[in-house]
């Protein structure tokens, strides 16, 4: 048969060529040429499956969109079981599937309408050119099912996190990217460039979202990293999504091309000036990579003038200066920690789970040896050993570790391990555990114990598998631009209620950022009956705090105590701060702007100081509401959160108590949105892979 290809997809792949030596690469009219001129090679391609019919298995293919959890799809003899959506975007969507019932043998089926052979075209071209000992860095295509309506290509499911979620990871929890990882990305990424355009292949769309990181299975040595040998070989990136790749060999030597990919911030610099290119859309991507990875903002280029009359682009941003602000932050913290711990010595003590030594640790395994190498090491503390599985998350000033207490599987906790010690955090939790309501307890995380030496300090903690609040965030920007407007309400409503809550018990948390927040899912189905007043599985449904490092007792203050310190956290230094004055429950209430801000707009939160009609002024987020959002809801949280100078607990709580009920009340106006809330809820549980 002969390939099919949609004309459709020239709405965003733009047609039309000037002359010979210059075409569109993405125009249908040059790829429709190239997969007929290939069409008795491609179908020789091993995994190549084409039929002249539609698909008619016994699911219909459109209804995956709608529900694909459990539902089967078969194809070439096999079946596969759908166990989640692993991604959507504008033309295909990307499921999880068991192959026969083997929950051993995971793929990803990449399924798209119309149907479209290329991405497995350029899968081929890779096997064929790329050299074996550097395949692994671009991705599998087992097989290609092709039909007159769909096309399904069947490719390796690869778990790993992608670069972007770890440029975002960075930028929550330390403003931008370690300089070394950022220098060794871009080694790794030159590298695959030279790989691919010295065989004669454009990825066409290199983008941080298309990049997995990949983990050696051994551990690294010194000695292999020039050469990549070893472990080396192993670890690095592994680029994906071939559906915009160009195969230079099916064009005339010297080949220039005028096509626009039309993706915000990776449109390279002839693009935008209307002039011809060939490798420069990936080597353009990769700029604007190391951008983000070094300053944690999408690149913007600007055109200078040289001292010759002619003229270069620069970023716009200017470079840093290596200051160490992470150290005087360090510091700061152990002076806290020293007054603090004078304060509350003997508090400390009295508390269930406390395990104090005058001595050093002094297990079998060193605990600095952890960070270079931590999988199957067992920690001895309290009578327990404690077997690490795993690297649950790093920090700034802690280490986080999976671990199965006492050889036992089905028991599974986190060790946050700190040098210097650090009990702050769980006395923290103790006063949660003093002061949180029963009912609300659950919202806010649980420590068991804490082992406290003169060299580290241990807390023993849930292990908690949820996704994040940022995970959810990112996931949907992905996959559609942003999140849903019915979910941003539903959270904004369970984060005002948990401020209430804290702030009624004198409690501030002082870190509240979305990966602070884990999304706990409900065991039973949600009724629309228990929404307002949490009641039933709604209870179970929300999310967690977690991370009370720079939690804040107030009771250990005098009443109406006003505070002067910085967090230093970029995107969520409250107003306050920005203007050297005095906060409170500010430090709060601002990140949660800076949470709902990213929910709403899939970015970070700028502010700007306007004036008033009565010359006074106000704050407000720089960028605007849509004109379909709730703007009036909006507008009311971000007037009255950004420009609160509100210390009074009392006046505080009936501020925030009066947002809530705000949105409650709207959710509760209409039947159908509470529906809508379940739909969009089950459908995030889905997408974030969550059983």
């Amino acid at each position: 048969m002969c390939l099919i290809l949609d004309t459709s997809l020239s709405q965003n792949m733009i047609e039309g060529e000037s002359d010979s030596s210059c075409v569109n690469p993405w125009s249908i009219s040059v790829v429709k040429k190239i997969l007929q001129n290939m069409n008795a090679q491609i179908s020789e391609y091993k995994g190549y499956h084409a039929s002249s019919k539609c698909y008619s298995g016994a699911v219909a293919l459109s209804s995956l969109q709608k529900s694909s959890r459990n539902k089967v799809i078969e194809m070439g003899g096999d079946t596969y079981q759908i166990t989640g959506c692993a991604g959507k975007g504008g033309f295909a969507q990307v499921y999880k599937a068991c192959v026969n019932s083997k929950k051993d043998e995971v793929v990803a089926l990449k399924i798209q309408k119309p149907p479209f052979p290329w991405e497995f075209y350029m899968y081929r071209q890779l096997d064929l050119r790329i050299p074996e000992n550097e395949r692994s860095c671009f991705g599998y295509a087992h097989r290609l099912h092709l039909y007159s309506d769909y096309s399904i290509i069947v490719t390796n499911f690869l778990a790993h996190k992608t670069l972007l979620d770890a440029i975002n990871s960075c930028g929550v929890t330390q403003g931008s990217m370690d300089e070394v990882l950022c220098i060794y990305y871009t080694i790794e990424m030159l590298s695959m460039l030279e790989t691919l355009h010295r065989n004669g292949i454009i990825h066409g769309d290199f983008k941080p979202d298309n990049l997995l990181i990949r983990h050696a299975r051994d551990d690294l040595t010194e000695d292999g990293f020039r050469d990549r040998s070893g472990s080396w070989r192993q670890q690095g990136l592994c680029l994906v999504d071939w559906g915009r790749g160009i195969d230079l060999e099916q064009f005339p030597k010297k080949i220039k091309f005028n096509g626009d990919c039309r993706t915000s911030g990776f449109r390279c610099i002839q693009m935008q000036e209307n002039k011809p290119w060939t490798y420069q859309v990936d080597t353009y991507g990769l700029c604007g990579i190391v951008h983000v990875m070094l300053h944690n903002d999408w690149m913007e280029v600007e055109k200078k003038t040289t001292f010759d009359g002619g003229y270069s682009f620069q970023p716009k941003l200017p470079f840093k200066r290596n200051a160490q602000p992470i150290g005087r932050l360090k510091k700061a913290h152990t002076n806290f920690l020293e007054r603090m711990c004078l304060i509350l010595d003997t508090s400390l003590s009295q508390n269930m789970g406390y395990h104090a030594s005058s001595k050093c640790y002094s297990g079998a395994v060193a605990l600095s040896s952890l960070q270079k190498s931590s999988r199957n090491k067992v920690i001895e503390m309290g009578g327990d050993t404690y077997q690490i599985t795993g690297c649950a998350g790093k920090g700034g000033f802690a280490q986080v570790y999976k671990a199965c207490v006492n050889s036992k599987k089905d028991e599974v906790v986190a060790l946050k391990i700190q040098k210097p010690p650090f009990p702050w955090e769980f006395y923290m939790y103790r006063q949660l555990d003093l002061r949180i309501p029963e009912n609300e307890r659950s919202c806010f995380g649980y420590a068991h114990r804490l082992h406290l030496y003169s060299d580290y300090s241990i807390i023993v903690t849930n292990f908690l598998a949820h996704k994040t609040l940022l995970d959810a965030i990112n996931s949907c920007g992905v996959t559609q631009g942003s999140m849903d407007e019915v979910l941003c309400i539903y959270y904004t409503i369970e984060m005002l209620s948990m401020l209430e809550t804290l702030h009624r018990n004198g409690i501030i948390h002082g870190d509240f950022k979305p990966d602070n927040l884990l999304i706990r899912h409900a065991r039973d189905d949600l009724t629309e009956d228990g929404f307002r007043d949490r009641s039933g599985s709604w209870r179970q449904q929300g999310l967690c705090l977690v991370d009370w490092g720079r939690g804040i007792d107030l009771e250990q203050f005098p009443k109406k105590i006003k505070f002067n310190g910085d967090c230093r956290t970029s995107g969520f230094r409250c107003i306050q701060m920005q203007e050297n004055k005095p906060w409170t429950y500010q430090v709060d209430t601002y990140g949660l702007c800076g949470i709902v801000h990213v929910m709403l707009h899939n970015d970070w939160m700028e502010v700007e100081k306007k004036t008033t009609f009565d010359g006074g002024y106000s704050f407000q987020p720089k960028l605007p509401f849509k004109r379909y959002q709730k703007v009036e809801l909006w507008k009311k949280l971000f007037a009255d959160l950004l420009n609160n100078d509100i210390h009074e607990e009392d006046e505080h709580l009936k501020m925030l108590g009066n947002l809530r009920s705000s949105f409650q009340d709207y959710m509760c106006s209409t039947p159908h949105l509470i529906k809508q809330l379940k739909q969009s809820l089950a459908k995030q549980r889905i997408s974030l892979g969550s059983s």
